[in-house]
């Protein structure tokens, strides 16, 4: 583990990157490595992503990786599978109407190959 992964102080935080950062070793997956990456920023560089941005930029069926916090502002009608570090509860509910919405850690575990993703943020 890293000095910038060391100084983190949220475990499930240290423990996402370490999976993040195993299944890009392990897989040969760059996705993982830069989703990693992404999430040993700073919090105050963390991404925060509106629904309305993914509405104005996805394609129905795709799977998006948001490494950081999806926010609640805006609406989703696209049949989307978000995966994010976390959600606001507005956010979970409009995404689950429409699609699905997952955690990073078990995203990895499901697809640690990172076939078929899109990094947003």
């Amino acid at each position: 583990m890293d000095a910038k992964t060391q100084r983190k102080t949220n475990p499930v935080l240290k423990d996402v990157i370490r999976k993040c950062e195993e299944a890009a070793r392990k897989n040969d997956a760059a996705i993982w490595g830069d989703v990693a990456a992404a999430l040993k920023q700073s919090t105050r560089n963390q991404v925060e992503i509106n629904l309305s941005h993914l509405e104005r930029t996805v394609e129905d069926g795709e799977t998006l990786v948001v490494p950081g916090k999806v926010m609640g502002s805006g609406r989703l009608s696209r049949d989307v599978t978000v995966a994010a570090l976390d959600f606001t509860s507005a956010a979970l509910e409009s995404i689950n109407e429409a699609g699905e919405a997952v955690y990073i850690e078990d995203l990895v575990e499901d697809n640690p190959e990172g076939e078929g993703l899109r990094l947003i943020g």
